[in-house]
């Protein structure tokens, strides 16, 4: 069964007031089975929606309810708002003790979905029972390097960049002229327009380089939930931080699904969970 959730749900959307923004957030919700999830599915982009991870994640609902949702700035929800990695935080937290106050839950998530889970992990202890996390990026290069990097700036640019960072959203007046002609209509087709908004680069950019004071590899040492991490075996340009969080998180099983790459649970779905299942009925 597959049904829009809302709180005072109406049309899928959620709303409430996180703890990191005294705004008022919409996140568009769906869910696939019925009652309180056993599954959050985070995806990735940053900038993507969840529609991209439907219908192979569905295969999680044999197991439990699964909860997606287009996180701040991306698809169908609010657009408003600081975009940092704390900001996306705070948004899951508070998304977590509406649907599941008194429940864990398993947290997945793909690519940039599986740092979020992490991220979250490390920030809150008490709400996931299980990671499952699927082409992770390069850790190090993406928190660590960058870190060292804001370490080297004097104490004026880093309060200068710090507030930049926090500054900039899709509400500031350089991201909205930068967006301007996907909103013109006649100017692009539909279909462009959606892409330009759906995959916005612009997200990613503002999120990754609020990654400076992340949690760096090693302080991810303090995450003990049980965690399944699959990687696929065809390299990635970019690089992958699957052996190398497998190695840093106390609790973590590495699988390597062979003839797949960034993305396993696309090239070999039903490898990959099966993989997830037998993860899942070990961590029962």
């Amino acid at each position: 069964m597959i049904r829009m959730i809302a709180v005072g749900w109406i049309f899928g959307l959620l709303t409430f007031a996180s703890a990191a923004s005294a705004q008022l957030t919409h996140l568009h919700v769906v869910e696939v089975g019925s009652g309180s999830p056993s599954f959050v599915v985070l995806h990735g982009g940053p900038g993507l929606t969840h529609d991209y991870l439907r219908p192979e994640w569905d295969a999680l609902a044999r197991y439990g309810p699964v909860l997606y949702y287009d996180q701040r700035g991306c698809g169908q929800s609010d657009w408003s708002g600081p975009l940092t990695w704390r900001q996306h935080v705070e948004d899951l937290e508070a998304l977590l003790e509406e649907r599941a106050p008194d429940e864990q839950v398993v947290l997945a998530g793909s690519s940039w979905g599986a740092v979020l889970a992490l991220l979250y992990a490390h920030t809150y202890r008490g709400r996931i029972s299980a990671l499952v996390l699927s082409g992770l990026p390069p850790w190090r290069e993406l928190v660590d390097a960058r870190a060292a990097r804001y370490e080297e700036l004097s104490p004026a640019a880093k309060d200068s960049f710090r507030r930049s960072v926090e500054r900039v959203s899709f509400d500031s007046y350089p991201v909205r002229d930068s967006l301007w002609i996907a909103n013109r209509p006649g100017v692009l087709g539909d279909v462009i327009s959606k892409r330009l908004r759906m995959g916005c680069p612009l997200a990613a950019d503002i999120i990754f380089q609020s990654l400076y004071d992340a949690p760096r590899l090693a302080d991810l040492r303090s995450i003990s939930v049980r965690t399944l991490i699959i990687d696929g075996d065809i390299p990635d340009p970019r690089g992958s931080g699957a052996a190398n969080v497998a190695d840093v998180l106390p609790n973590a099983t590495l699988r390597i699904l062979p003839g797949t790459g960034h993305d396993p649970w696309l090239d070999r779905p039903d490898a990959f969970f099966d993989t997830v299942g037998e993860f899942l009925t070990r961590s029962q």
